[in-house]
């Protein structure tokens, strides 16, 4: 639920990147890595979804909140990263 993804510890212009950020679901914050920012990061996800109805006898509201951060900020997140490495990699000149 508390990645460093989720926390918005990189910069921001990766975030720009992302489908949730252009469409308006999420939106950029950096937190605190500590408990205040904790603090602050559950109060925003109470305040993002206390108008969702949510009914599921299979999981729970927090886990269904974490899969979302997970899918919509980390996994997109990383696969960025993973693009701008192989970029990075491509530019290099090989040596031999």
């Amino acid at each position: 639920m508390w990645d460093t993804y989720i926390r918005g510890e990189k910069s921001k212009k990766i975030y720009d990147q992302l489908e949730a950020i252009k469409n308006g679901t999420y939106q950029y914050k950096k937190y605190s890595k500590y408990s205040d920012g904790y603090i602050d990061f559950l109060q925003d996800m109470q305040d993002k979804f206390k108008k969702l109805n949510f009914i599921n006898d299979e999981k729970t509201l927090a886990k269904a909140v974490d899969e979302f951060n997970y899918v919509n900020i980390t996994l997109p997140l990383q696969e960025i990263e993973k693009q701008i490495r192989n970029n990075k990699n491509r530019k290099k000149p090989r040596s031999g």
